[in-house]
């Protein structure tokens, strides 16, 4: 749980963060990009976590509660962000946030699935 939760204060850090359009300008949609990373990586953290529980409603329920806490999460940042004088809520933000965790976790099933 220890690197789950440092993944979400590096989240945090990095959505209160400017960035002054730094990337932006050289790599079109990297913001997009940037979102949908961040949180696949975030639901797959915390699908791995909750299969490793010894609670077996955690264990039964591992996408659910993964894809529920990393949209949620996502969610919660951008509303973080409306509260900063340097970011601004954005619903295509939120979106990709979504997205991101459902494919997160549809990779993580596919390379689970393969490795068996």
């Amino acid at each position: 749980m220890k690197v789950v939760l440092l993944w979400l204060a590096m989240v945090l850090f990095l959505s209160i963060m400017s960035f002054n359009g730094s990337i932006r300008a050289r790599v079109p949609h990297a913001e997009q990009i940037f979102h949908f990373t961040i949180y696949a990586i975030t639901s797959a953290l915390f699908y791995v976590e909750f299969l490793r529980s010894r609670r077996p409603f955690f264990r039964k329920n591992a996408m659910i509660i993964a894809f529920v806490l990393a949209s949620g999460y996502g969610v919660l940042m951008e509303v973080v962000q409306q509260y900063t004088s340097t970011r601004r809520f954005q619903v295509l933000d939120i979106e990709f946030n979504v997205l991101g965790a459902a494919i997160g976790l549809v990779v993580v099933l596919f390379l689970r699935r393969r490795k068996k």
